[in-house]
């Protein structure tokens, strides 16, 4: 060490201006932060606006896929139907296979077993004119309540082409949405054509 050097002691003013320095760059850095902690949190709210819009939509769209499967279910079986038919009389719809097998099994106990269950258009008449010779109505024996709401039904059964259509162009997005809550849409995949033939031996009018 030089002899006669003198120390030079960091003054009480620079001291002062390094440390105004650190908390003016660390409120720099805390602003900073709290900016990108905001953008955070105003993008986060629209994300989370949008997922709820969205969710809106989806369960929107559910509902109104179910109330579709609920209007093209048989009122019988429950089941989805392709062969769908309404009656004249009330305008309910039924698959139209639950509908032949239900009018057969109550024509069957209505009609004596000798007699047998008409097959053709022309053992239908000759049932019908004996019925008549002993006294009876045919319209009652060929005659039936429907199955939903019990009102007389006396005239074939009309195909539901439109529901039967939508319900073709629905299936698969029917299926997406039962495997998505684990249930059943209880459709087969069968599907029923009603042919003229259909109802054979069931009514006393001939089919259109």
């Amino acid at each position: 060490m030089t002899p006669g050097a003198v120390f030079a002691l960091p003054s009480h003013s620079s001291s002062s201006r390094a440390r105004e320095s650190d908390i003016e760059a660390d409120r720099a850095t805390d602003k900073a932060l709290l900016e990108t902690l905001g953008v955070i949190a105003a993008d986060f709210e629209k994300a989370v606006d949008k997922y709820k819009k969205l969710d809106g939509k989806a369960k929107h769209l559910q509902a109104i896929l179910e109330a579709v499967q609920v209007a093209l279910q048989c009122g019988i079986c429950e089941r989805l139907h392709g062969d769908g038919v309404t009656f004249h009389e009330c305008g309910h719809t039924a698959g139209g296979t639950c509908v032949r097998d239900a009018f057969r099994r109550i024509l069957e106990q209505r009609l004596p077993a000798v007699v047998g269950f008409p097959i053709s258009r022309d053992e239908l008449r000759q049932i019908a004119n004996q019925i008549l010779l002993f006294g009876g109505d045919p319209n009652i024996f060929f005659s039936y309540p429907c199955p939903l709401c019990l009102t007389t039904i006396r005239r074939v059964p009309a195909t539901a082409t439109g529901l039967n259509n939508v319900l073709m162009d629905l299936r698969p997005t029917l299926a997406t949405l039962h495997d998505g809550d684990g249930g059943s849409s209880g459709d087969d995949g069968d599907v029923n054509v009603i042919g003229s033939n259909f109802f054979c031996g069931l009514f006393l009018e001939l089919e259109a």
